[in-house]
């Protein structure tokens, strides 16, 4: 907006937008704020004209001078008017608009809506942080919640082959799940929101799984390796028989319940129940896993995260 002096009561002003006669609003000259009102007829956008002068005691309305002032006197304030265009009526409505910036951080909002027919409305409400922030943080809650509804399992088939799993060779859910497989199984399980046997639980059970079969994990490789030195075989694969069962028991009933929720086919023998994912589990169990993952998120989205207990980060959208 460009402003030139032409007498102590009036500056000539270009013309925001379309204005109503006797609308009043705020422009800057020389590092001071003044208050100035538009003429009879009203202007158009663009339109140069001599604007009155109603009052130049307002401050200016450079930011930093704003909040300069604002934190040594809690009543300075700024003040702007906001156009209401009403189609067709001369004389709309003029609404002043006055924010206290307060030294506790809150800031208070009055409007004040003035109407021809002499009607004053006035409304006031404090907030814990200013306009723009509120719209920063609105603006990013709103980009969150549509990544959130954006996300979709697919439905029908498996988003990946079974045997597509060395495409992921390179991430670490590929080494995680090949060299520290039972780790991944409660990372897979958590994720499903099932406890450490595969069936469905409450959260106060699932939010522990992943812990679960890494204690698992951890005990059997402590014990295979106590057993190794003073004892025969038998111990041994007793004891790696007995997780093997486990994880056999816990993923089957996991890729049958998540076929039975996407309305997935089952691989082979179709009408016989969970024996596709039993056969699954059993011969490609390795792979069943890294398939599962990836069917849920997408690695290529949501990248996998080996130290979380559902291999996903803290921002990834959870299964409904």
């Amino acid at each position: 907006m460009t402003l030139t002096a032409k007498d102590p009561e009036q500056v000539r002003v270009v013309a925001p937008s379309t204005l109503n006669a006797g609308y009043t609003f705020l422009v800057e000259l020389d590092g001071r704020a003044l208050t100035v009102k538009v003429p009879e007829g009203g202007v158009v956008e663009g339109q140069q004209f001599d604007a009155e002068v109603v009052t130049s005691d307002a401050p200016a309305t450079n930011p930093d001078f704003v909040a300069a002032a604002a934190a040594a006197d809690p009543e300075i304030a700024v003040t702007a008017a906001v156009p209401v265009a009403l189609p067709g009526v001369t004389g709309g409505p003029t609404i002043t608009k006055t924010v206290v910036h307060n030294p506790d951080g809150t800031q208070t909002v009055s409007e004040e809506t003035r109407y021809p027919d002499g009607r004053i409305t006035t409304t006031t409400t404090t907030t814990l942080a200013s306009p723009g922030t509120q719209t920063q943080t609105q603006t990013a809650l709103t980009a969150a919640e549509a990544s959130k509804s954006e996300f979709t399992v697919p439905t029908g088939k498996w988003r990946y082959d079974i045997f597509s799993c060395c495409d992921t060779c390179s991430s670490g859910m590929f080494w995680m799940t090949w060299c520290l497989h039972y780790i991944s199984v409660g990372q897979l399980l958590q994720r499903m929101k099932m406890n450490f046997l595969g069936s469905e639980s409450s959260e106060s059970s699932y939010k522990h799984t992943c812990i679960i079969w890494t204690v698992l994990a951890a005990a059997t490789w402590a014990i295979g390796l106590i057993f190794s030195g003073i004892s025969q075989g038998y111990s041994l694969v007793i004891l790696y028989g007995f997780a093997g069962f486990l994880a056999l028991v816990a993923l089957t009933q996991a890729r049958f319940h998540m076929r039975q929720k996407y309305s997935i086919p089952a691989d082979c023998c179709a009408d016989s129940g969970c024996l596709s994912d039993c056969c699954c589990m059993c011969w490609c169990s390795c792979c069943g896993v890294i398939q599962m993952m990836r069917h849920t998120h997408d690695e290529k989205k949501y990248v996998y995260n080996c130290t979380s207990q559902t291999g996903l980060h803290s921002d990834a959208p959870e299964i409904v």
